[in-house]
């Protein structure tokens, strides 16, 4: 493991940095995709302005599927996202298709849920992966392939959470070598950088967050994003 020196020089500039970057990384974490009624900052509806209550996703008569799209999100040391939808039809035969997207629009991954009995009101709970696409960022994408405007579903509310798992013996980020990933870890690793120096119990190997070989910057960074991944 080689450790990057910091200059004394640039011991301002880094403190700066790693403060601007956790208010750049805090204002993203506030727009993650969780959707419910009068709470959909950021997400995006094809069919126009996004309503009051629920959003009905349904194929139009030209053939165009109405989409519902969450705000960008941060993938960096998450898994997998775990995710429920409250899902409203009357038809047991309309399925929801909820896709994981990349930056650009493309879909990776997806899942098909079908309600499971006849109740109009159904809860779909599903895990998308994250980590084994390689995604930096990603936006949740629900549409209803089948669904015509006279059997339409709706989308009532979405609730995701970050699945995070250790690696091997060492979890990348447990700077403290306690089992766990804090903003303890965090404060640790910026004093390590600033100083040159640890105090206590110090992990190289948790230190490498992004695990490159080198303690750097792209570490606190990884971390940052980890920590606020975690409390999607």
């Amino acid at each position: 493991m080689r450790p990057r020196t910091v200059s004394k020089t640039m011991r301002r500039t880094l403190f700066i940095f790693c403060a601007l970057l956790l208010m750049s990384r805090m204002a993203i974490a506030q727009e993650t995709p969780q959707f419910s009624n009068n709470n959909y900052e950021g997400w995006t509806y094809s069919g126009g302005e996004l309503p009051a209550s629920s959003v009905y996703l349904y194929k139009t008569s030209q053939g165009t599927a109405l989409t519902l799209i969450s705000p960008e999100f941060p993938c960096q040391g998450i898994d997998s996202i775990a995710v429920t939808v409250t899902w409203k039809s009357n038809d047991p035969g309309i399925a929801l298709t909820t896709a994981i997207d990349n930056p650009q629009g493309q879909p990776i991954d997806s899942v098909s849920s079908l309600p499971t009995s006849n109740a109009s009101i159904q809860l779909f709970n599903f895990t998308l992966p994250i980590s084994a696409h390689g995604l930096s960022s990603a936006r949740l994408r629900l549409v209803s392939w089948d669904a015509t405007v006279d059997n339409a579903g709706v989308v009532m509310k979405v609730q995701t959470s970050a699945v995070t798992t250790s690696h091997g013996t060492v979890i990348p980020g447990d700077v403290d070598g306690n089992g766990e990933t804090t903003i303890a870890d965090a404060t640790a690793l910026i004093d390590y950088l600033l100083s040159g120096s640890t105090t206590g119990t110090f992990s190289l190997e948790g230190a490498d967050v992004n695990q490159d070989g080198d303690i750097g910057i792209s570490d606190v960074t990884a971390l940052i994003d980890m920590l606020l991944a975690v409390s999607l």
